[in-house]
């Protein structure tokens, strides 16, 4: 019930532009976004310094929402590193297209149901 429902109206914008505010003042930026991503599909970045990658998974955290489709996210590299490849786990994809501009990286995630996770790997 509570995915159907908006708890105080421009709540969840407001808190964003608290946390980015906060960022901005501490001269750092969100490592990853998803602008216009559905509300009911969380976003969340893992990392593994040891491996050198990060991990970002997509969940549809709503029964209704079939299809998750034309998602793009952006990535901010860290300084220094560079990306060696960008895939996918299951089903399998070694190579997954990107675009660099700086240090920001994008992709469009495949259309995923329920859960997808893209892995970045840097050199």
């Amino acid at each position: 019930e509570d995915l159907y429902k908006d708890f105080g109206p421009g709540v969840r914008e407001l808190l964003a532009g608290c946390v980015r505010r906060g960022l901005e003042l501490a001269g750092s930026e969100l490592p990853v976004e998803a602008p216009g991503l559905d509300k009911r599909v969380e976003l969340v970045l893992k990392t593994q310094e040891s491996r050198k990658r990060w991990m970002v998974h997509l969940l549809n955290i709503d029964p209704d929402l079939t299809k998750v489709e034309n998602t793009k996210v952006t990535v901010r590299l860290p300084e220094g590193q560079k990306p060696r490849a960008l895939s996918y786990v299951f089903p399998a994809v070694e190579t997954a297209p990107y675009k660099i501009a700086g240090r920001e990286l994008t992709f469009t995630v495949r259309p995923f149901e329920i859960h997808e996770m893209a892995v970045l790997e840097f050199e």
